[in-house]
């Protein structure tokens, strides 16, 4: 017969994100605020390269790595620069 008592604990899963360094958080933070600001339009790349703590050439790459545009002109602009 198997005693009756208190269940052992199960043990908990490991949270996602838990061992998640607070300096590395507030740098992705600002990462994907800068990009998302910037795809929004709110910011230029040069105030998004300063945001992120990077140059210019380096904020670029990262727009490229998430796959935003770096072209903040939407179609009706550029037409009417090259007709200019």
């Amino acid at each position: 017969m198997t005693p009756v008592g208190p269940a052992s604990p199960k043990p908990r899963p490991k949270r996602r994100g838990a061992s998640v360094k607070p300096a590395l958080l507030n740098e992705e933070m600002r990462r994907a605020a800068a990009i998302k600001w910037y795809e929004l339009r709110k910011i230029s790349q040069g105030k998004g390269a300063e945001i992120c703590g990077v140059t210019r050439a380096e904020f670029l790459k990262t727009l490229s790595d998430y796959q935003v545009s770096i072209l903040q002109d939407d179609d009706e602009s550029l037409q009417k620069e090259l007709s200019d």
